[in-house]
């Protein structure tokens, strides 16, 4: 019921087929549930904010229940809480290479000038 009121569409279209994202929705409905709050709080902000469209922001009682299972604690398939995602890790520590290879730049153009001033 949870997964048809926010998935139908999906669904539909996927559930029950060799690549059924059941599982997955799973996850993006607990991270609705869990960050509700906040989706609530920024809907309310702008009225045509896409959020306003989350059919379960606008059924309290429903949510309520929902929280009340929503949890990070290991359970069930989930054994830990999956985090971060990986693809985010890797852009930090490429976002750091760049800058470092950036203050490097700025260094060696800073010494190329005092070389050419001492001349």
């Amino acid at each position: 019921f949870f997964l048809n009121l926010m998935f139908a569409t999906i669904l539909q279209r996927w559930g029950n087929t060799e690549v059924d994202p059941t599982g997955m929705l799973l996850f993006c409905l607990a991270s609705v549930v869990w960050n509700s709050d906040f989706l609530k709080q920024t809907a309310a902000a702008d009225s045509e904010h896409p959020f306003n469209m989350i059919p379960l922001l606008s059924n309290p009682d429903l949510l309520k229940d929902l929280k009340e299972l929503v949890t990070l604690e290991p359970e069930g398939q989930v054994k830990e809480a999956s985090g971060i995602p990986p693809h985010i890790q890797n852009a930090k520590m490429v976002r750091d290479v760049l800058d470092t290879c950036l203050e490097t730049l700025e260094q060696v153009k800073n010494m190329a000038q005092t070389v050419e001033d001492s001349d």
